[in-house]
């Protein structure tokens, strides 16, 4: 099975591409150059310029949404993605079936406007300046933020990809030689969504750590988000310039309240579930659990 790992803009032209293999699974993906990067990043920049900063954020936020509803269903790129996934992760076909139900709910439509509302004064002030109590302000997002994805858990950088969308950033996501597939075929249902939104967004593959490409990719960026090993979340923040959200290595742990305890049986298969999900490789792969109970006799 020979799959194209990258999404790019129609007009950028790739000249040369190598193949990642996983088994049965092949992967095509660029051969990325740092003035291929450039051309990339110029085309993104500009595309936020004269497209991103006129679209209203609800029309983003329906988008968004639309795909999101694409991947409830048995759609071609989520029939594709669970024939390819459990070659390229190690993960079961079971494991995978979860991993692609459990995000997606997250952020549908509603979901992303109730997280609007409760984070932004008043979303709408990323579209137009807006009356606060004492004046009118205007929020910008970034115009480019790179986003460097961990290749341990499929998709895991789609959320931080949807919510900087939503913000008006055109966005280059690298992603992980782990599992370089689901964040293109989330591209590409967004495409067939809204094909001019997509034009925002850049998706392909290079080599962690290669400095001439990312030293390109971080001087355009405004934004920065990584995610990995402590000593890779450290060693690119200390060649990001502008804004950096890095994420490193975590320990999670859950806690039982004494109250619950009725309901022991359906506790402790929603336990076995958190703990089994992503065989342990997640940040909220629960290690432990505590038992708590009520303060007093």
């Amino acid at each position: 099975m020979k799959i194209r790992g990258y999404f790019l803009p129609p007009h950028i032209k790739v000249k040369d591409y190598t193949t990642l293999t996983f088994d049965r699974v092949e992967i095509e993906v660029p051969v990325l150059t740092p003035d291929l990067i450039w051309v990339i990043t110029e085309h993104l920049l500009a595309f936020h310029d004269r497209v991103l900063m006129k679209r209203p954020v609800h029309s983003i936020v329906k988008a968004f949404g639309s795909a999101i509803r694409q991947w409830q269903k048995p759609s071609e790129p989520r029939q594709l993605a669970l024939a390819a996934l459990p070659a390229i992760t190690g993960f079961s076909p079971e494991m995978i079936v979860r991993i692609l139900e459990k995000p997606w709910a997250e952020y549908r439509s509603d979901k992303i406007n109730v997280f609007l509302k409760n984070n932004i004064y008043n979303y709408k002030i990323l579209d137009e300046f807006t009356m606060r109590p004492s004046m009118q302000s205007r929020a910008f997002g970034p115009r480019l933020t790179t986003h460097i994805l961990a290749g341990n858990i499929p998709g895991a950088g789609i959320p931080d990809l949807i919510m900087a969308s939503v913000i008006k950033s055109a966005n280059l996501v690298k992603t992980s030689g782990g599992e370089p597939l689901l964040p293109v075929l989330f591209a590409e249902s967004l495409a067939e969504i809204d094909s001019e939104l997509a034009q925002g967004l850049a998706v392909v593959w290079w080599r962690g750590g290669d400095q001439a490409i990312e030293n390109a990719a971080f001087s355009r960026s405004d934004c920065v988000i990584a995610s990995g090993s402590n000593e890779t979340i450290k060693g690119i923040q200390q060649r990001v310039k502008s804004r950096f959200i890095g994420y490193g290595h975590r320990l999670s742990f859950g806690l039982i309240g004494k109250e619950v305890l009725k309901n022991a049986r359906t506790i402790a298969k929603r336990a076995a579930l958190d703990v089994a999900m992503y065989d342990q490789q997640g940040c909220l792969s629960l290690r432990i659990f505590f038992m708590l109970k009520r303060a007093g006799p």
